[in-house]
């Protein structure tokens, strides 16, 4: 689906809410005899650090539907590469290869075979589960008006997709709780063009706007008290601190750094080395304050980019071949983390234990392989992580297939988690559900929501979630 589709499906849901019901679409059911749907398959780029399994695992179908549909012979895939991954996954024969004229094989075109889908609508639990209905019976608020000013730019010739991605999430969440019973209003105002904050009146809270600069207008123009979530923009985070009535909803890169350092502390043992890696001549950083004011002894290595190739042999005079070597990287330069990641790869090889510690911005890096990732124990921490073994991520992956016909995004999950927990928050606790923020723990799809009252401002996400790439090539969620 292209994104002009997309947008116009989302328009069109938004208006038809009511009546729409979320059933998994199926090629023989929705299109009429004779026809078929304009296309069958999403186009999917491989990233460096996945693999056929996360794929699979992604889109809630197994690695060998996959292989099936692209006449794949091995379970290997590679950097850019091109995969289509079936939207009907239950008409794809295991181990058939691609027909004559280049199509992949289906269920419809080859007889005497058996189609699979191991993840079917049936064997999929609910998110609203059994906690629903207990939050249903102590609910205070049934009805609540959620407010969302985002800049849409609908009438643009360039809307704003991510934005709209977000408001899918947003819709979704609201349709799937008014299905248990809590009745959502939502006023949805394209903030473009400016936004009059008199709109506004009346919501239980507002999501939006984006950036810090709209959001802190829109605080001063609207009646005390009314709360404002920042949505996306990290750097929003500095408005908390003298704004009562604001919730920062993005986890803020401090805190990744923070429980990076903490995490290393957690599973330092006697004996362990612990480096530390900056570029030259770079100024003071926060990772060094916090390994400080741990208390953690630690070897600080410094160089620039042209010095790369000297450091292995300086790396074998620091460390201990019987223990653990733990490394820490303070630099957003891809270039340079790519040639301290290079290195340890090299110590690796020279038979020393390495651990990496990282923020979730190395996993953007494009020329970081992911068998460095996990050659070097790589542990992440991150604000973003969708674990797609649970079953309402997939629950979620198939109410958002049927309802737009198209892959959810990064913002998708977060409008989807964002609207979901506060919504959750006012039905359960009415007028004073901001009093509950800082004791209400929840773990979203994609983020979590762990807040903390700043003294004399509003409140922050401190919530990280931990990953490890292991050394057999899978990503476990450790928290």
């Amino acid at each position: 689906m292209s994104r002009a589709s997309l947008r116009n499906s989302i328009i069109l849901t938004a208006l038809l809410a009511v009546c729409l019901c979320l059933i998994p679409a199926r090629a023989d059911s929705v299109f009429p005899q004779g026809q078929t749907p304009e296309k069958e398959y999403i186009v999917h780029i491989v990233k460096w650090y996945e693999d056929l399994g996360s794929i699979a695992e992604k889109y809630g179908i197994s690695a060998e539907i996959i292989m099936a549909y692209n006449g794949l012979k091995e379970a290997r895939v590679e950097r850019k590469q091109v995969l289509h991954i079936p939207l009907y996954p239950e008409k794809v024969i295991i181990g058939a290869a691609h027909a004559a004229d280049g199509t992949p094989a289906s269920a419809d075109s080859l007889s005497g075979h058996r189609g699979v889908f191991p993840h079917s609508p049936d064997s999929v639990t609910s998110p609203e589960n059994a906690d629903s209905a207990a939050m249903a019976a102590a609910a205070v608020q049934e009805r609540i008006r959620v407010s969302v000013a985002l800049p849409l730019a609908a009438g643009s010739e360039k809307p704003n997709d991510s934005n709209y991605d977000f408001y899918s999430g947003v819709l979704l969440a609201s349709k799937l709780l008014s299905e248990t019973g809590l009745s959502v209003d939502l006023n949805v105002i394209d903030i473009a063009d400016g936004l009059d904050t008199r709109a506004l009146e009346g919501s239980d809270f507002v999501i939006g706007p984006v950036a810090a600069k709209d959001l802190q207008n829109a605080i001063d123009h609207s009646p005390k008290g009314l709360a404002f979530i920042s949505p996306l923009d990290a750097r929003s985070a500095s408005l908390v601190d003298f704004n009562p009535s604001l919730i920062h909803a993005p986890t803020p890169a401090a805190a990744q750094m923070e429980d990076i350092v903490n995490w290393l502390g957690e599973e330092f043992q006697a004996g362990d080395e612990v480096f530390l890696f900056t570029e030259k001549d770079a100024r003071p950083n926060a990772v060094a304050s916090l390994l400080e004011q741990s208390g953690i002894v630690y070897h600080p290595i410094s160089y620039g980019i042209l010095q790369g190739r000297d450091i292995p042999d300086k790396l074998q005079g620091m460390m201990n071949t019987e223990t653990v070597n733990r490394v820490l990287i303070a630099s957003d330069s891809e270039a340079f983390v790519n040639d301290v990641v290079r290195n340890l790869n090299i110590m690796i090889h020279l038979k020393y234990n390495v651990v990496l510690y990282s923020p979730s911005r190395i996993r953007n890096f494009e020329n970081i392989d992911a068998e460095s990732c996990h050659n070097v124990q790589m542990r992440v921490s991150c604000s973003y992580y969708v674990d797609y073994d649970r079953a309402d991520t997939k629950n979620f992956l198939l109410s958002y297939r049927a309802l737009f016909g198209a892959e959810p995004g990064p913002f998708a999950y977060q409008g989807y988690d964002t609207m979901k927990y506060f919504a959750s928050l006012v039905y359960g606790y009415g007028p004073a559900w901001m009093s509950m923020l800082t004791s209400s723990t929840v773990q979203g799809l994609q983020s979590d929501f762990r807040f903390e009252k700043k003294a004399d401002g509003g409140f922050i996400n401190r919530a990280v979630r931990r990953i490890i790439y292991e050394p057999d090539y899978s990503i476990r969620v450790v928290r």
